[in-house]
């Protein structure tokens, strides 16, 4: 039991800090690090700084304005300071990808500071960005601080783009193809008291899409490893088990060895085309699972990657599994994932189901299902 608590804590960790999308196309944060996207405390640095937006951040603070005087709000004569900082470099230690300041260090001026890696800034998509740079500059150039509780709508959308890091994603309050929701988030920066828009109303009819016990030829699985360094061996193996699984006979399993990277990753992953349902449906998978050992310097997670294109393999949008497990019995727990507002553009998703482990550990998963609520 107490090895068993041991690894929910480490899954619970990890998912409560991965809201950054992967650091390559397939891996998922490192746990070291912190990857909250703000603080939003506006009052420590040494004002040092000479007012510069960066080359880099100009465009989102270009589209933010403009998006602003079409509501009737001029903030162009805010001074204000946009910076991509080292980790180091960061006014505030406490490893925030964004901070952003309205009187920063009392010198009446604004100021908004990104950290500049793989994982705040370099991989993110343009929508990623703008979404980070959005929230910040609700902080720099709005005085908006963090929104209390409650921090999302019946559905499960976050309230407001300034909500914060513990509760929603800093990366995709909004994505492509959600223009209406965009709009909403928007308005709702100068307007706090704006109804709730008619998509976050609760979603209550809800329809099986998928169960999928396991069979022995793993049916549409298919198995993937993310290497830190492509010319190392690969420390995962996969194989469907019929040694250990919970129900019918079969289940998924990755095993990792002691020599695996610090930054390599293991996953299985199954596409599944879906079509004819409501705008802003949300999609839930849950998976159950186990592992035979303590995952060293690791996490289990379960991903939904959203497609535009069924013949695409490239995501528009991620949604990690959330904090909490199910115990379900033989040692089994189950974990889910749910894609809030999905919008209607989407032609297909990949389920992932993700090991990382530093250490000698094999990793079961069984009875996937995935259900649609409209």
């Amino acid at each position: 039991m107490k090895f068993i608590k041991s690894v929910l804590i480490c899954i619970v960790i990890c998912l409560i800090i991965a809201c950054s999308k992967p650091e390559t196309g397939h891996s998922i944060s490192n746990t070291v690090e912190t990857i909250d996207y703000d603080d939003g405390d506006g009052n420590t640095g040494d004002g040092s700084e000479a007012l510069s937006i960066n080359e880099q951040l100009q465009p989102y603070y270009d589209r933010f304005i403009d998006e602003m005087l079409a509501r009737g709000e001029d903030l162009r004569d805010i001074p204000i300071s946009i910076l991509l900082v080292s980790p180091t470099e960061q006014s505030n230690n406490l490893g925030y990808c964004g901070l952003g300041y309205y009187n920063y260090d009392g010198t009446g001026n604004s100021r908004v500071e990104i950290v500049y890696n793989s994982r705040c800034w370099i991989n993110l998509t343009d929508i990623e960005k703008e979404n980070l740079m959005f929230h910040e500059f609700g902080h720099a150039l709005l005085n908006r601080p963090h929104i209390s509780s409650p921090h999302t709508f019946p559905n499960g959308s976050a309230r407001s783009i300034m909500c914060s890091s513990g509760y929603c994603s800093g990366f995709g309050i909004y994505s492509i193809h959600q223009d209406t929701q965009r709009s909403f988030y928007l308005d709702e920066l100068l307007d706090v008291n704006i109804d709730a828009p008619y998509w976050s109303a609760s979603k209550s009819s809800s329809t099986t899409l998928e169960e999928d016990d396991i069979t022995a030829s793993a049916s549409g699985w298919v198995s993937e490893s993310v290497l830190q360094d492509n010319n190392t061996s690969n420390p995962y193996s996969y194989s469907v088990s019929s040694a250990d699984y919970l129900s019918s006979s079969y289940a998924l399993a990755i095993t990792a060895t002691a020599n695996s990277q610090s930054n390599s990753y293991g996953n299985w992953y199954k596409d599944f085309v879906i079509s004819d349902f409501d705008d802003c449906s949300n999609i839930v998978a849950e998976i159950n699972f186990k592992t035979t050992a303590y995952l060293s310097n690791g996490y289990l997670n379960v991903l939904i990657d959203l497609f535009d294109d069924v013949n695409s393999e490239t995501e528009f949008h991620r949604y990690y599994t959330e904090p909490g497990t199910t115990e379900v019995g033989s040692g089994y727990y189950r974990i889910q994932t749910k894609a809030i507002c999905i919008p209607n553009e989407t032609a297909k998703i990949r389920v992932r189901l993700y090991m990382k482990s530093e250490s000698n550990a094999t990793a079961y998963f069984d009875d996937l299902r995935i259900i649609l609520f409209e």
